[in-house]
C-alpha cells in the first residue's frame, strides 16, 4: 500500500500531470463554453430547438475526420519517429496530402447538402441548405488546421501556449454565442453560426504559426508518401465513422423512435458528460499520450509498468471526480439548466460512466496506435459502435432518453473492456 501511495505522488508531481492541470484550464474555457451558455440556451431555445442544435452537431462531428482522412493522427504517430528536418517534411507532406484528398470530398457534400438539409429539416425548426453548407460542413474542412497544429504543439509538450489558444478561443465563441442568441435571436442558427467563424479565425492564425515558424522552404510533394500516409491515416477514418456511431447514434435514434423534445433533454444531459471528458478526461490523456508513447519508444518494459501505474491513478480519480459530479449536479442544475429541460439530470450518472469507460479505452489502446496497427483499433470500436447500435436499438423504443443513456454506458464499457484483451494480446507478442 506504502509502495502504490509512494507512486501516485511521482506520478502527482510530474511534468505530464503539471500539463494534464494546465491543459484542464484551456478546456474549461473552449469545451466549458457549451455549458456556460447553458443558462441562455435552455431558456431561450426550445426543446425542439435544442434537439435540432445537437443534430447539426453531429453532423459536424462526422464530417470532420472524414475531410481529415486520420492525418492528424498520422502526424501524432510519426512525430515520435522523426526529428528535425525530416519532421517538418513530414508534417507538410501531411497538409499537402490533405489538400489533395480532402477537397473532392468538400465539392461532394456541397453538392450533396441540399438533401442533408432537407432530410433533417421540420416545420419548427427548418433547414436549408446555405446555413447547413456554410456553418456545419465548412468548419469540419477548417478544422483539420487547427487539429494538427494542437497535435504538434501537444506532442512537444507546449501545455501553457496550447490553453491560451483554447481561451482566447473559448472567450470568442462566448461573446459570439451571446450577441447571436440574446441579442439577434437568431436560434440554434446563432450557435452553428459562431463556430464557422470561430473556426476561420482560428485557421487564420495555424496557419500563421505554420508560416511564422517553419525551418526551410524547401519540400517536394511525394506521392508515395501521401499514399503511406493515407494507407495509415484512412482506416482511422473508418474508425471515427465507428466512433461517430459510438458516440452519436443514440441521437438519431431518439429522432427516429422517440421525438426532437425528448432528444433535446437528453442532449442537455449529455452536455454534462461532454464537459467531464473534454475538462478531465481528454486534458489528462493529452498529457499523458506524448509521455506513454516516448516511453514505448524507450523501454517497453518501463512503459508497461508506468501505464499500470497511471490506469490506477486514472480510475481512482475518475471514481471520486464522477462522485463529486453527482453531488454538485443538483446545485449545478438549478443555475445552469431552465425549468423546461431540469428532468434531463436523472440521465446523467450513466454517461458520466460511459466517458469514464471511454478515457480507459483510450489508455488501453494507445500502444496499439503506437504499434501502428490502426486496423485493429478500428475494429474494436466497431466493436463498441454494433454494441451501441444493438443497445440504442433494443433500449430507446421503451425508455427513451434514459434508454439512450443506459446504452452510453455499455457501449464504452464494452469498448474498454475489448480494448484490454486485445492489448494484452499484443503485449504478450513482444514482452
Amino acid at each position: 500500500m506504502l509502495c502504490i501511495k509512494t507512486d501516485l505522488e511521482k506520478i502527482v508531481k510530474n511534468t505530464a500531470i503539471r500539463n494534464a492541470i494546465i491543459y484542464s484550464i484551456g478546456a474549461l474555457f473552449l469545451r466549458g463554453i457549451s455549458l456556460y451558455m447553458l443558462p441562455i440556451y435552455t431558456r431561450l431555445l426550445t426543446k425542439v430547438d435544442y434537439g435540432m442544435l445537437d443534430l447539426l452537431t453531429t453532423i459536424t462531428a462526422v464530417l470532420s475526420p472524414v475531410f481529415c482522412g486520420g492525418l492528424p493522427q498520422v502526424v501524432f504517430i510519426y512525430y515520435f519517429h522523426t526529428e528535425g528536418i525530416e519532421r517538418e517534411k513530414m508534417i507538410k507532406q501531411s497538409i499537402y496530402t490533405f489538400f489533395l484528398y480532402s477537397t473532392p470530398i468538400l465539392f461532394i457534400t456541397v453538392l450533396v447538402s441540399p438533401f442533408i438539409a432537407s432530410r433533417i429539416s421540420s416545420p419548427e425548426t427548418p433547414v436549408t441548405a446555405f446555413p447547413l453548407l456554410f456553418m456545419a460542413i465548412m468548419p469540419a474542412f477548417m478544422g483539420f488546421a487547427a487539429q494538427i497544429t494542437y497535435t504538434i504543439l501537444m506532442n512537444g509538450q507546449k501545455a501553457l501556449f496550447v490553453s491560451t489558444m483554447q481561451i482566447v478561443t473559448g472567450l470568442l465563441m462566448a461573446i459570439l454565442n451571446i450577441y447571436g442568441v440574446v441579442y439577434l435571436r437568431m436560434g440554434y442558427l446563432a450557435v452553428i453560426g459562431s463556430t464557422f467563424i470561430v473556426t476561420l479565425i482560428e485557421t487564420l492564425f495555424c496557419i500563421y504559426l505554420g508560416l511564422k515558424y517553419r525551418r526551410s522552404s524547401d519540400f517536394s510533394f511525394d506521392y508515395e508518401k501521401a499514399k503511406e500516409y493515407l494507407m495509415i491515416g484512412l482506416p482511422i477514418v473508418f474508425g471515427a465513422l465507428a466512433n461517430w456511431i459510438l458516440i452519436s447514434a443514440d441521437r438519431w435514434f431518439l429522432a427516429y423512435f422517440r421525438t426532437m423534445e425528448e432528444l433535446g433533454l437528453y442532449a442537455v444531459s449529455y452536455k454534462f458528460g461532454f464537459v467531464f471528458q473534454q475538462l478531465l478526461i481528454v486534458p489528462f490523456m493529452s498529457a499523458i499520450s506524448p509521455r506513454l508513447m516516448s516511453k514505448f519508444k524507450d523501454s517497453l518494459v518501463d512503459a508497461v509498468k508506468y501505464k499500470s501505474k497511471i490506469f490506477l491513478f486514472y480510475s481512482i480519480l475518475g471514481i471520486l471526480a464522477i462522485v463529486f459530479f453527482i453531488l454538485i449536479l443538483p446545485f449545478v442544475y438549478k443555475i445552469f439548466v431552465g425549468k423546461e429541460f431540469q428532468s434531463s439530470i436523472e440521465f446523467t450518472l450513466w454517461i458520466l460512466f460511459g466517458f469514464l469507460f471511454w478515457g480507459a479505452a483510450q489508455l488501453r489502446t494507445l500502444y496499439l496506435i503506437y504499434l501502428k496497427k490502426t486496423k485493429l483499433v478500428i475494429f474494436i470500436t466497431f466493436i463498441a459502435a454494433i454494441s451501441n447500435l444493438i443497445a440504442c436499438f433494443i433500449l430507446i423504443p421503451d425508455y427513451g432518453p434514459k434508454g439512450a443513456a443506459w446504452a452510453t454506458g455499455i457501449a464504452y464499457f464494452v469498448f474498454m473492456l475489448v480494448g484490454m484483451i486485445y492489448e494484452r494480446i499484443e503485449l504478450n507478442k513482444t514482452l
